[in-house]
């Protein structure tokens, strides 16, 4: 059940619920806009790779988690944050052409979508989703990945930030789990809720292979609304 009243402290406590009313341009949500349009900064080598970049307030929160996490001997470090619209494409255009001889154009995208976002879908583009440790599964199950995962499922929520993939046993659309997934809730919820509200959003999403299953599969319902609650 969604707690609302946890929410709403969260959203008073980290400051920044970013409500349709406050909505963000159609090309701010498919990372069509160039960084210098955007409140982001580059990170330090101490939490994560140097070259990523994150909206400021997500960084302060995630600095806050990482500080408090090391107390408990848990060492969280940033692997992915903001990718633009471009990026994404590269990464998408570079799955499709592995497996384009071997599957139909659906089967390539619905393969590729198991994992990756098509490019104008991504969390990633708005710059407060993170991916921390490792890309793989099977590291969080045991050992030290287990214990950073725990961690993280009990307390990341006092920071602000939840797991939008989590397990698809009770019926979740969309992408699969991501232990490595984790979103700042007090701006991703407001961003969301612009991006499913917004008319202008099918038409930015064009120049890549597989484009015209944005449509074809229902994406923005089936995907980008395919999220667990926060809380």
């Amino acid at each position: 059940m969604v707690n609302w009243f946890y929410k709403i402290i969260i959203c008073l406590l980290l400051i920044g619920c970013n409500r349709n009313d406050n909505c963000r341009p159609a090309k701010f949500l498919v990372g069509q806009m160039v960084s210098n349009e955007r409140n982001f900064v580059l990170i330090d080598s101490l939490y994560g790779i140097n070259t990523v970049r994150l909206d400021s307030q997500v960084y302060d929160a995630f600095i806050r988690m990482a500080d408090s996490a090391k107390k408990s001997g848990i060492d969280l470090f940033i692997l992915s944050g903001y990718r633009s619209f471009y990026s994404q494409k590269t990464i998408w255009e570079r799955k499709w052409e592995k497996n384009s001889s071997s599957m139909t154009d659906k089967e390539n995208t619905m393969h590729i979508l198991e994992y990756s976002s098509m490019p104008g879908i991504s969390r990633h583009h708005w710059g407060t989703d993170i991916d921390l440790n490792s890309l793989n599964s099977e590291y969080f199950k045991l050992g030290k990945g287990a214990l950073e995962y725990q961690w993280l499922r009990k307390n990341a929520k006092h920071f602000g930030f939840f797991q939008p993939y989590t397990s698809k046993e009770k019926g979740r659309k969309g992408f699969e789990t991501e232990e490595w997934h984790w979103s700042y809730y007090p701006l991703s919820e407001g961003y969301l809720d612009c991006y499913l509200k917004n008319e202008n959003i099918e038409s930015l999403i064009q120049d890549f292979h597989g484009a015209q299953f944005y449509s074809k599969l229902n994406i923005k319902e089936n995907y980008v609304r395919g999220i667990e609650d926060a809380y």
